[in-house]
């Protein structure tokens, strides 16, 4: 199969959605492909299609224009010339590309923006990971649970958590 020419990537055979590209920790999620559920990988990864889920990557994410994310994510490293609906809440270096949108906040080490990303929430650099979530008083159990991603305006109790 011939790989698409708005892939960023020379010589790729794609197998199926996670057995990727050139190698066994890559993953491609195309377009017009809805993957709903959290997703964690190893490896790398690009999605043109739409993910429904929480993201866990170990080394870097794309996600291509037209490729569109409802959750949250944690990764080595992003780049996004698509939609992000939710947090960063951690990664070593994100590259938000011309046209990239984010509804969400962004935690990172590196952070990198071209003129025309739109971006709606808070940017934190630090080398460290931060929570955005208020912490219940002591001894008493959280639900794990996150606001949904649209929700990225912080409670009144919880300033010292967004700056």
């Amino acid at each position: 199969m011939k790989t698409p020419s708005w892939l960023p990537v020379n010589d790729m055979k794609w197998t199926n959605i996670f057995g990727g590209p050139a190698g066994k920790n890559e993953f491609f999620i195309p377009a017009g492909t809805c993957v709903d559920g959290p997703l964690r990988s190893t490896g790398s990864g690009y999605i043109a299609g739409e993910v429904n889920g929480d993201l866990d990557i170990g080394q870097k994410l794309t996600i291509l224009k037209g490729g569109v994310v409802t959750g949250h994510i944690v990764a080595g490293e992003i780049e996004l010339s698509g939609t992000l609906r939710g947090h960063v809440r951690r990664c070593g270096k994100i590259t938000l590309r011309d046209g990239a949108v984010i509804r969400g906040n962004i935690v990172a080490d590196e952070i990198y923006a071209e003129k025309d990303t739109d971006i709606e929430g808070a940017i934190i650099k630090s080398p460290k990971p931060v929570s955005l979530y208020p912490v219940k008083n002591e001894g008493e159990a959280t639900t794990g649970t996150d606001p949904e991603p649209a929700d990225h305006s912080p409670s009144p109790g919880n300033q010292e958590a967004w700056f």
